[in-house]
């Protein structure tokens, strides 16, 4: 434990003796339901998360690929996966896990982007802070825009789009 806690321990220990019984009361009740509803929440999050083994897995296998490409994995100063393209991602993940399941793959890109590659076809989407760049096949024709904005509801319909057998 830090000084600096000790130190707030102590000091809050000296304030309750001070107390009178109704403020002492009063903090107790506060911790208790502080507790009640971190344990709730805890819960939840539990329950969550075995609600959807897929997405888990995603998530998982997301964060384990953040930890193999810090900053500079590739020895020429590439980028970490931003928090904002973590964010979108797992945003894309938590909406549409079903859909890239089996069906894409992951990868990191030197500018701290990632891009999802299709298995099958000939097909990606980079995911930016703010933007998003794709390159689909969708009958037999290609299709593409560079740095739109990015949307979840957008991703998930590219990616529909890209899984459509044609």
């Amino acid at each position: 434990m830090s000084t600096a806690e000790l130190t707030m321990r102590r000091d809050i220990l000296n304030m309750l003796k001070n107390a009178d019984e109704e403020f002492v009361l009063d903090i107790i009740h506060s911790l208790t339901s502080s507790i009640l509803d971190r344990r709730k929440s805890n819960k939840a999050n539990q329950n969550q998360k075995s609600n959807n083994p897929v997405l888990e897995k995603l998530l998982g296998d997301f964060e384990k690929l953040k930890e193999d490409y810090p900053d500079n994995w590739d020895d020429e100063g590439a980028v970490a996966i931003t928090q904002a393209v973590s964010d979108n991602y797992k945003a894309v993940l938590r909406k549409g896990s079903g859909l890239i399941v089996d069906k894409w793959w992951l990868a990191p890109m030197s500018n701290g982007t990632v891009v999802l590659i299709s298995n099958k076809k000939h097909s990606n989407i980079q995911i930016g802070d703010s933007t998003i760049s794709y390159f689909i096949t969708h009958n037999k024709e290609y299709e593409g825009e560079s740095s739109i904005d990015f949307s979840v509801d957008k991703v998930l319909e590219i990616i529909k789009k890209a899984n459509e057998v044609c």
